[in-house]
Protein backbone atom coordinates (compact mmCIF):
# COMPACT_ATOMS: atom_id res chain seq x y z
CA UNK A 1 0.00 0.00 0.00
CA UNK A 2 2.88 2.33 0.74
CA UNK A 3 4.37 1.77 -2.73
CA UNK A 4 1.03 2.52 -4.33
CA UNK A 5 1.05 6.00 -2.78
CA UNK A 6 4.45 6.69 -4.32
CA UNK A 7 3.29 5.48 -7.72
CA UNK A 8 0.18 7.67 -7.57
CA UNK A 9 2.27 10.69 -6.48
CA UNK A 10 4.74 10.12 -9.33
CA UNK A 11 1.89 9.69 -11.79
CA UNK A 12 0.32 12.99 -10.63
CA UNK A 13 3.65 14.82 -11.00
CA UNK A 14 4.11 13.53 -14.54
CA UNK A 15 0.64 14.71 -15.51
CA UNK A 16 1.22 18.19 -14.10
CA UNK A 17 4.60 18.89 -15.68
CA UNK A 18 5.53 18.88 -19.33
CA UNK A 19 9.03 19.21 -20.72
CA UNK A 20 7.92 21.38 -23.66
CA UNK A 21 8.02 25.06 -22.69
CA UNK A 22 6.17 28.05 -24.05
CA UNK A 23 8.25 30.81 -25.62
CA UNK A 24 7.74 34.48 -26.45
CA UNK A 25 8.38 35.75 -29.98
CA UNK A 26 8.01 39.18 -31.55
CA UNK A 27 5.44 38.51 -34.29
CA UNK A 28 4.01 41.41 -36.30
CA UNK A 29 5.46 43.94 -33.88
CA UNK A 30 3.85 42.37 -30.80
CA UNK A 31 5.29 40.02 -28.20
CA UNK A 32 3.32 36.80 -28.61
CA UNK A 33 3.46 33.83 -26.23
CA UNK A 34 3.58 30.62 -28.26
CA UNK A 35 2.49 27.46 -26.47
CA UNK A 36 3.44 23.85 -27.23
CA UNK A 37 0.86 21.81 -29.08
CA UNK A 38 0.02 18.21 -29.80
CA UNK A 39 -2.41 16.15 -31.81
CA UNK A 40 -5.43 17.12 -29.73
CA UNK A 41 -5.01 20.89 -29.75
CA UNK A 42 -3.10 21.61 -32.98
CA UNK A 43 -5.88 23.76 -34.43
CA UNK A 44 -6.04 25.93 -31.30
CA UNK A 45 -2.37 26.37 -30.35
CA UNK A 46 -0.32 26.01 -33.54
CA UNK A 47 1.14 29.27 -34.86
CA UNK A 48 1.99 29.23 -38.57
CA UNK A 49 4.81 31.77 -38.22
CA UNK A 50 6.80 29.64 -35.73
CA UNK A 51 9.04 26.59 -36.28
CA UNK A 52 8.33 23.66 -33.93
CA UNK A 53 10.27 20.51 -33.03
CA UNK A 54 9.30 17.30 -31.28
CA UNK A 55 9.86 17.36 -27.54
CA UNK A 56 12.01 14.26 -26.98
CA UNK A 57 11.61 14.24 -23.15
CA UNK A 58 7.82 14.19 -23.56
CA UNK A 59 8.11 11.24 -25.94
CA UNK A 60 10.31 9.39 -23.43
CA UNK A 61 7.79 10.05 -20.63
CA UNK A 62 5.02 8.76 -22.89
CA UNK A 63 6.95 5.56 -23.60
CA UNK A 64 7.85 4.97 -19.95
CA UNK A 65 4.24 5.41 -18.81
CA UNK A 66 2.65 3.75 -21.86
CA UNK A 67 0.85 1.16 -19.74
CA UNK A 68 -1.16 3.87 -18.02
CA UNK A 69 -2.69 4.97 -21.36
CA UNK A 70 -3.59 8.37 -19.87
CA UNK A 71 -0.07 9.84 -19.77
CA UNK A 72 0.76 9.22 -23.46
CA UNK A 73 -2.60 10.58 -24.59
CA UNK A 74 -2.25 13.77 -22.54
CA UNK A 75 1.46 14.24 -23.20
CA UNK A 76 1.40 13.63 -26.96
CA UNK A 77 -2.02 15.18 -27.30
CA UNK A 78 -1.09 18.56 -25.81
CA UNK A 79 2.72 18.89 -25.50
CA UNK A 80 4.36 16.94 -28.34
CA UNK A 81 5.70 19.90 -30.36
CA UNK A 82 7.57 22.78 -28.73
CA UNK A 83 8.25 26.19 -30.33
CA UNK A 84 11.85 26.78 -31.37
CA UNK A 85 12.12 29.98 -33.38
CA UNK A 86 10.30 32.36 -35.67
CA UNK A 87 9.95 31.39 -39.31
CA UNK A 88 12.33 33.47 -41.47
CA UNK A 89 10.82 35.54 -44.30
CA UNK A 90 10.62 33.51 -47.49
CA UNK A 91 11.40 30.25 -45.66
CA UNK A 92 9.27 27.20 -46.38
CA UNK A 93 7.93 25.08 -43.53
CA UNK A 94 8.21 21.83 -45.51
CA UNK A 95 11.79 20.71 -44.94
CA UNK A 96 12.76 22.36 -41.66
CA UNK A 97 14.44 20.02 -39.21
CA UNK A 98 15.63 21.69 -36.04
CA UNK A 99 18.25 19.79 -34.06
CA UNK A 100 18.25 19.87 -30.31
CA UNK A 101 21.33 21.53 -28.81
CA UNK A 102 22.62 19.73 -25.75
Amino acid sequence: MKNLKYVVALFACVLLFSCAKERTFNIAGKDTVVHPYGFLNDLDEKNDSVVYRISIPDVVISVVFCESIIVPILDCGYFLFEPVRKLKPGESRDLIIERRKF
